[in-house]
């Protein structure tokens, strides 16, 4: 048997308490939307031994490894040696959460060809993902524009639980995602650094809540363009000036910052930072314009851009008879 999983990217639109309260309140939620593509898509089949190729092989033999460990702390049935091949994925580190797209769809196809739980709570904590946010986790198991609850800060615990609100985002309405800057400045040793440097910032932690449930969830709802997208870029500011101080402005760098300023000259109102970037993100309300905004906007981004939408459920599985002969 050859499996297939189709997993989509996210756009991560903000944290909303990147900085926990002494009082021991849940941290780290955030909102965001999950999209069509550029996404994951990784075939597997039983093999002799444990191996990957395609892009980001040795990521999914890391994430391979580290299921492998957690199921044997537990005592769970063997995993039996798996080849992966990685057909198509976003380029890791550009803040559309490719990392944890490629951990839960690698531990999918252990845990269906081991008969091993296949929840997304167990999906994450076996490969160590969730520790702060959760919105890749959450678009993994249903997709759609998500509002994370967060979670409790204390210790590093796994938290992949149901979204604190969901709603469909209308997908006739497309999503630019650009990149004009080569992928990979944040994440690792420099991303716990600018996490632990914080400073609390309790009044702008407020105003998101504010944006996320009384403006852009009820806009999104009565399918009312405009007013959403000004309350998403508004919110993707905000989140931005709390780290302000780590990353030398409300965006990580001077060609994110030009990006934006462009889309917002070109009348894409709604578009932001995903995540630490180097991905921007455009929300439009037509392909009319989504055409000819990308047709003014191509030469400026080497890296990538692409015109999808949002996916409005998660990630899927797919069986196939194995042809030939495993390695």
């Amino acid at each position: 048997m050859m499996l297939r999983v189709f997993a989509p990217s996210r756009l991560h639109w903000g944290l909303v308490r990147p900085v926990p309260k002494p009082d021991g309140c849940r941290a780290f939620g955030g909102m965001g939307l999950t999209l069509e593509g550029p996404g994951v898509q990784l075939s597997a089949r039983l093999s002799d031994v444990i191996s990957c190729s395609g892009p980001n092989a040795e990521r999914v033999e890391l994430f391979a490894r580290r299921y492998i460990e957690g199921v044997e702390r537990l005592s769970l049935p063997r995993v039996p040696p798996v080849h992966w091949t990685v057909e198509c994925c976003p380029p890791a580190h550009c803040g559309l959460g490719s990392g944890t797209q490629l951990a839960l769809a690698t531990a999918w196809t252990m845990a269906r060809l081991s008969g091993h739980p296949e929840d997304v709570e167990h999906l994450a904590a076996f490969t160590g993902r969730a520790l702060r946010s959760s919105l890749g986790c959450q678009g993994f198991a249903q997709g759609g524009l998500l509002l994370d609850p967060g979670h409790a800060a204390a210790g590093q615990t796994h938290k992949a639980e149901s979204p604190d609100r969901r709603e469909e985002y209308p997908e006739e309405w497309p999503v630019m995602v650009l990149l004009a800057e080569e992928p990979g400045a944040w994440h690792g040793a420099r991303e716990k650094k600018a996490f632990a440097g914080l400073e609390s910032a309790d009044q702008v932690s407020e105003g998101m809540e504010v944006l996320a449930r009384e403006e852009i969830l009820p806009a999104v709802r009565a399918r009312d363009f405009g007013p959403m997208s000004r309350a998403v870029h508004q919110f993707n500011r905000l989140a931005g000036e709390a780290f302000a101080s780590v990353q030398g402005g409300a965006y990580s760098s001077a060609g994110i910052s030009r990006t934006i300023h462009q889309l917002l000259a070109l009348g894409v109102e709604g578009c932001g930072q995903s995540s630490w970037g180097p991905a921007v993100f455009g929300l439009t309300r037509d392909t009319d314009h989504a055409g000819w905004v990308r047709n003014r906007m191509e030469e400026d981004c080497p890296h990538g851009l692409w015109l999808t939408r949002a996916q409005n459920r998660g990630a899927k599985l797919d069986a196939y008879p194995e042809v030939g002969n495993r390695d």
